[in-house]
């Protein structure tokens, strides 16, 4: 399953994260007696004029972020 979308702003991580999930859902239910969800990996192409400079992890878009926690936050490399 393949998805297009232009993403421009500050939260294409969240997108990503609701596409994962997303994807998920749609196949537990075309797969009902499935135990285990295949693998999916996020991908990014940008080819704007600017450079990137938008987060790459969750780390940068949840304040405040507890030291103890950080382990715990999702992160995309």
């Amino acid at each position: 399953m393949r998805t297009s979308a232009v993403l421009t702003d500050d939260w294409v991580l969240l997108q990503l994260l609701r596409d994962i999930a997303l994807r998920g859902e749609s196949y537990r239910k075309q797969h009902p007696e499935a135990k285990t969800l295949p693998p999916v990996y996020p991908l990014v192409l940008y080819h704007g004029q600017r450079r990137w400079r938008m987060p790459s992890d969750f780390h940068a878009l949840i304040r405040p972020l507890p030291e103890v926690l950080k382990p715990s936050v999702l992160r995309f490399h």
